[in-house]
């Protein structure tokens, strides 16, 4: 029971607090790579984010 209380009250710390940040997913692409034994699928995204104040930031990523 106390492991359980324990989990509750991590669990309540990584919420996500309001942010002033906005982000927009600006294209997420679908690659598709042919190997030797099949096609190999994989997805490209990019993200923006700001704040609406003149901060911005730009990230790509891969999985």
């Amino acid at each position: 029971m106390a492991e359980q209380q324990q989990r509750r009250k991590k669990n309540n710390r990584t919420k996500e607090k309001e942010s002033e940040w906005q982000e927009r997913v600006v294209q997420i692409r679908r690659v598709t790579k042919v190997v030797k034994g099949g096609k190999n699928l994989s997805f490209r995204a990019i993200v923006v984010i700001g704040n609406e104040k003149g901060q911005v930031g730009v990230g790509v990523g891969k999985a």
